[in-house]
């Protein structure tokens, strides 16, 4: 709790929620990467696996299709974290010929979806590495129910788009916290 110096007393729960909800999402995001950037310096995280979901907030039900985002999500950790995963793991949703072919060009070495479509095969070095990351899949459902949970992603009531998307950021920053706090104390 941030507190007044002047009186140790707090500030109310609307006052926080009315400057906090002013922080930019792009601001925030900036925090989580250099907290995750620390994070993977000190050993506690590391970008070896990724296990990629979304939720589309478009009203427009057909784009963007998760085909059309896993790529991205690579290149965007590329980005944040010089360095590329050497394991991709998401649902079925993101399965395609060209996502695969992409994946390995930019040299992901096991890259696995839960439900893969038509003639298309996992590309793994074993058959036990992807029972594990089909297995690891699972923990974003877990993740998300968390954040929904312990984050109060319930229901965003902060006014216009802007504000949800930094809601969405300021869980996400907790939630990375708590789960960097946990491991530093494991």
């Amino acid at each position: 709790m941030f507190l007044r110096p002047e009186d140790n007393q707090g500030y109310s729960y609307s006052v926080m929620q009315k400057y906090i909800s002013k922080i930019s999402e792009k601001s925030i995001r900036s925090i989580i990467i250099e907290i995750n950037n620390i994070a993977i310096s000190e050993g506690i995280e590391t970008v070896d696996k990724i296990s990629t979901d979304t939720t589309n907030i478009e009203t427009n039900v057909h784009y963007p299709t998760n085909k059309s985002l896993l790529i991205p999500s690579i290149t965007r950790i590329k980005t944040n974290y010089t360095r590329i995963p050497e394991s991709s793991s998401a649902d079925g949703g993101f399965c395609s010929q060209e996502n695969l072919e992409k994946c390995k060009e930019l040299g992901l070495t096991n890259i696995v979806f839960t439900k893969v479509t038509k003639s298309l095969q996992n590309i793994v070095i074993s058959p036990e590495t992807e029972r594990i990351l089909k297995k690891w899949r699972g923990t974003t459902e877990a993740v998300i129910s968390n954040l929904k949970r312990g984050f109060d992603l319930q229901r965003v009531l902060w006014d216009g788009f802007e504000k949800f998307c930094s809601k969405v950021a300021w869980s996400i920053l907790g939630y990375n916290l708590r789960v960097m706090v946990n491991r530093m104390l494991e």
